[in-house]
């Protein structure tokens, strides 16, 4: 009867092979965690981000004042969606958006919307955004609702959508963030009622 013992208080507990393995396992485990030598952050780190901008070239003088007011929920998370035929949506493999993509939108449609001249004070443009997906047939659509929001009136403006045909490869997740960044270069400008 010669096995090992721990001492815990005042009994003595037998060590069995087992548990010995286990606790060797746990102390390397514990030392190569100490020593940087393994990584406990999660795989999605490594997902490619997507950044909604508008185009660098031919900034504007003055960016027109932009409030993204609704969304659906698939833009108020981190995970980037495809959506098929039936409106199901699905992940897009290796893809998280940067940013907010309400927050990117208006950004990118402040500047998109901007001109040389000033916008009349205290007048913005309200958007709802109805849809703004990639379809696994490829093509990608967008669909904002715009109001004009200036002191004491508020004015619905005619619906901004795009739908862009062969948008992306679905089979190729990589054409993705090109494809949503098309899609957002391609919305019309609010009309006046």
């Amino acid at each position: 009867m010669n096995q090992p013992y721990r001492s815990t208080s005042s009994r003595r507990i037998p060590l069995v092979p087992g548990r010995r393995a286990l606790a060797a396992l746990t102390l390397l485990a514990t030392s190569l965690l100490l020593a940087g030598c393994v990584s406990l952050q999660p795989a999605r780190d490594k997902d490619q981000r997507v950044l909604l901008e508008p185009p660098a070239d031919d900034l504007p003088r003055y960016t027109y004042p932009v409030r993204v007011v609704a969304t659906p929920g698939y833009l108020q998370e981190r995970t980037v969606y495809a959506a098929d035929t039936r409106g199901n949506l699905r992940p897009i493999p290796g893809f998280l958006w940067a940013d907010n993509p309400a927050d990117s939108l208006e950004r990118s449609l402040s500047l998109l919307l901007g001109s040389d001249q000033p916008p009349p004070e205290g007048t913005e443009l309200r958007l709802r955004v109805l849809r703004f997906l990639l379809l696994e047939n490829g093509s990608a659509e967008a669909v904002l609702a715009p109001r004009r929001v200036s002191p004491g009136q508020s004015t619905p403006l005619p619906l901004l959508q795009s739908r862009l045909p062969n948008a992306w490869t679905p089979s190729d997740p990589s054409t993705a963030p090109a494809a949503y960044q098309s899609l957002l270069e391609s919305l019309p400008p609010p009309q006046s009622p």
